[in-house]
């Protein structure tokens, strides 16, 4: 296979990666290509030995290997759980869910045949989709309740962090950066408000650890055998769900997987799903798109009833999805209040990561930005296209690859612009 320029040395250090790490798992000769739809090309690299399909992925450089370890655990539960959509992570020649080199761990999972994946930021998708996701999601969290790990796996997947605080802190350092390079000038930026998002954002969390206490009440009284906490993505939106055609084929990025509230992943998918902060009349009191979200959430109720247990009472109770005899008016206001609080927290996290991804071009140089761009052309062109022998085809290429990240970045400054808002 002909190799692009631009990433011949990736595939020379995949070679050796997989001579090195996954040699009991891939035979040499191997094929490599960039996975076309991945955020960093270069490190989510298709590959093929002899006839079967692997994605490896160097992953973050600041990830450890134990919170790949966790996601190794988490995933492997779900799927002995009967939760067929979580993608296995493959172990190393050691033994090891990852293997280690140049500077960074490396991870292999089967490769998963799907359409592209949709762009969070712009709702192209429909209601059929949204149906099938809030199915997946309901799915996901009944095969990870906790009520069904034993106390030793529920020590081991304990979450090592307070994300809720790394939230805040996150807010300060993003509103910091974003002011000193300049990002979305004319909104305010300052350390003020910041600090004014940071207070409210801490209020909603105390909010729900108030709810939280009152939800481990009720379960006592209801019997030891109901649990408030399961297995979470923990990132649950259209670009980390792959479809074919209108039925999702496999769930990615695990990397926020952990042993939590499951209000959250539900929170923060029917935001990501059905959530106006995109749009240019988003308002408070239209967060949502309502065909959408009733779509949503009529099939995440409905996937948690078929299962016949009521167990999972105090889920359908606690997300209010449910009206009438199941759920008392308190424990409805309450439900309310816990799904409210949840959606302004992940309101916080989008801001987060819209202003960081806003900061990010700042800080390349230009031979950094140029290599960046090319990468994202040679993503769209596909590894086995020659455009490289047309100069002018090329040009056009980078013209209009160009424009589109440039709606990118205004689509990026509006969602930033619409949450800021909203806090405001």
């Amino acid at each position: 296979m002909a190799e692009d320029i631009h990433y011949s040395h990736f595939y020379a250090q995949a070679h050796a990666i997989i001579s090195s790490g996954f040699s009991s798992l891939l035979q040499e000769p191997v094929e490599i290509q960039p996975w076309p739809f991945a955020y960093r090309p270069e490190r989510s690299l298709v590959v093929d030995a002899k006839g079967k399909r692997f994605v490896l992925t160097g992953e973050n450089i600041d990830r450890s290997f134990d919170d790949i370890e966790q996601e190794y655990l988490s995933v492997d539960i779900l799927i002995e759980r009967g939760f067929d959509q979580a993608v296995p992570i493959l172990l190393a020649a050691d033994g090891k869910p990852c293997h280690f080199a140049e500077g960074r761990y490396w991870t292999l999972r089967p490769y998963i045949e799907s359409g592209k994946p949709f762009n969070w930021r712009r709702m192209t998708w429909n209601e059929s989709h949204c149906a099938e996701a809030g199915r997946v999601l309901a799915m996901l969290h009944c095969a990870g309740d906790g009520a069904n790990l034993s106390p030793g796996l529920i020590k081991r997947l304990k979450p090592s962090v307070n994300w809720q605080s790394a939230c805040l802190d996150r807010i300060r350092h993003a509103f910091a950066r974003a002011s000193e390079f300049g990002v979305m000038p004319g909104y305010n930026l300052t350390v003020a408000a910041a600090e004014a998002i940071v207070g409210r954002l801490q209020g909603r969390v105390e909010q729900v650890a108030e709810i939280q206490t009152m939800i481990e009440e009720w379960l006592r009284a209801h019997g030891s055998k109901y649990a408030w906490r399961a297995l979470l993505h923990g990132d649950f939106h259209p670009g980390n769900l792959l479809y074919r055609g209108s039925a999702v084929k496999a769930v990615i990025d695990w990397d926020y997987s952990r042993l939590d509230d499951p209000l959250f992943d539900l929170a923060y998918a029917r935001l990501m799903f059905c959530g106006r902060f995109r749009e240019a009349d988003f308002s408070r009191t239209e967060m949502f798109d309502k065909e959408l979200c009733d779509k949503f959430e009529a099939s995440y109720r409905d996937h948690l009833d078929s299962t016949q247990s009521e167990h999972y009472l105090w889920l359908i109770v606690l997300c209010s999805l449910v009206m009438g005899d199941n759920a008392t008016r308190q424990e409805e206001a309450m439900a309310a209040d816990i799904l409210a609080a949840y959606s302004e927290i992940v309101l916080g996290l989008i801001l987060v990561f819209e202003l960081e991804e806003l900061v990010k071009p700042k800080l390349l140089s230009d031979q950094e930005r140029e290599l960046a761009l090319d990468q994202m052309l040679d993503r769209e062109l596909g590894q086995k296209q020659d455009s490289k022998q047309d100069p002018k085809q090329d040009q056009k290429y980078e013209q209009e690859l160009e424009i589109e990240r440039q709606a990118e970045i205004l689509q990026m400054e509006r969602n930033a612009g619409n949450i800021l808002g909203f806090f405001t």
